[in-house]
């Protein structure tokens, strides 16, 4: 499945645990989610549907292409409950992840929509390895400050006017793993876009463990809440807008169907993400 060409490939051992084995290498996962490898396509995220471990309707176990672990997954949280909503007919399934228990709700076309936790803003809670002010942090001499938030898994967001495709393939490999993030970090270049009447947001991210992606719906939670924190959705009579439209890569024409939309009040328990899934195609791969 994917999230706005951010891909995806979904291990359903829901019903039985077993089904996976245990003691899978790193290198098999990064097998699986080779980009050459004939029978899976590749992927920027393996996810895997366990059996939950509290209320929810299931565990989602997310591995990144290089075998490593993520807290949290936004793309792959949408196009998880539009398979649950499509194998198992529960439309507002509650899907467990080390980042939060995250409650959704599946629309009409498999447009999706998840209620996040509030996001964390204090230095140890990024984390991050000294004290630092987290919402103007100075990670390299050649790029603005970055706003550091930990929307389940810990990102960085720089706002610039222009080349933010560039920025994330310059900078983006070397932040992942600056020395100030002891668990690496998803690093987000964000241009805030004048000539649209809703605030909205062109962002290019360099995922921890995935590299340059076509699209990441934490890192879209992570760069629209720096926005308005930051106070950079007010209009000019001083109204904060508290949702942002947010345009990926894949969405090259910047159309009003393929973005993230984020609805965040500052100070709430809770805030929305909603966009599309898809789904791709069933296969079988020997492990």
């Amino acid at each position: 499945m994917n999230g706005l060409g951010n891909d995806f490939i979904i291990f359903d051992v829901m019903d039985d645990n077993t089904l996976l084995p245990d003691d899978i290498s790193k290198n098999m996962w990064r097998n699986i989610a080779d980009r050459d490898n004939p029978a899976t396509k590749g992927c920027d995220q393996i996810l895997i549907l366990r059996p939950p471990l509290s209320k929810g309707d299931c565990f989602m176990d997310i591995l990144n292409a290089d075998g490593s672990q993520a807290e949290s997954c936004g793309n792959g949280t949408r196009a998880v409950a539009a398979y649950i909503a499509k194998h198992k007919g529960q439309t507002n399934p509650v899907i467990e992840t080390l980042g939060g228990s995250l409650s959704c709700a599946v629309m009409p076309e498999n447009r999706v929509e998840v209620t996040m936790p509030a996001p964390k803003f204090a230095w140890t809670d990024i984390p991050v390895a000294e004290e630092v002010k987290t919402n103007g942090v100075k990670l390299h001499d050649d790029l603005p400050p970055a706003f550091l938030v930990n929307v389940g898994n810990p990102h960085a967001v720089f706002f610039a006017s222009k080349k933010t495709k560039w920025m994330a393939s310059k900078f983006g490999s070397d932040l992942e793993m600056h020395p100030l993030f002891p668990q690496q970090a998803n690093i987000n270049f964000a241009q805030i876009l004048r000539d649209f009447e809703r605030a909205t947001i062109l962002l290019h991210t360099w995922e921890r463990g995935a590299g340059l992606t076509k699209a990441c719906g934490t890192g879209a939670c992570a760069t629209a809440i720096a926005a308005i924190e930051l106070g950079a959705t007010r209009l000019p009579d001083g109204t904060l807008r508290t949702e942002v439209d947010i345009i990926p890569p894949v969405n090259r024409d910047r159309n009003e169907s393929d973005i993230i939309t984020i609805r965040y009040q500052p100070g709430a328990e809770t805030y929305i993400m909603r966009g599309p899934a898809e789904f791709e195609f069933d296969g079988k791969v020997s492990l």
